[in-house]
């Protein structure tokens, strides 16, 4: 090689180093959350369902529904998220 393309070399370091922050960005953000299926009585509709909420790992608080069985489909959650107020208060226990 006579030199002409001597910012290649460059420019594969910085997009490695690039794909591995990347990668530990993704890895620390997932470890911060927690997904969990739960089963408990809606307090809103007062029946049986089934969800899948978000928990903060550091606070240990409710943050989302991303899914309730009572919504069709599951995913098209519009409620107020009762549920998780109650959840994040203690008055609402989810098994």
């Amino acid at each position: 090689m006579t030199g002409e393309a001597h910012w290649l070399d460059f420019g594969i370091v910085f997009g490695g180093g690039f794909v591995v922050m990347g990668v530990l960005l993704a890895f620390m953000i997932r470890r911060h959350v927690r997904r969990r299926k739960l089963r408990f009585v809606c307090p809103v509709i007062n029946e049986k369902v089934e969800c899948k909420a978000v928990q903060n790992v550091q606070t240990g608080q409710w943050q989302n529904i991303e899914q309730c069985s009572a919504f069709t489909p599951p995913t098209n959650v519009h409620c107020k998220q009762a549920c998780r107020d109650l959840m994040n208060t203690g008055d609402l226990v989810a098994r």
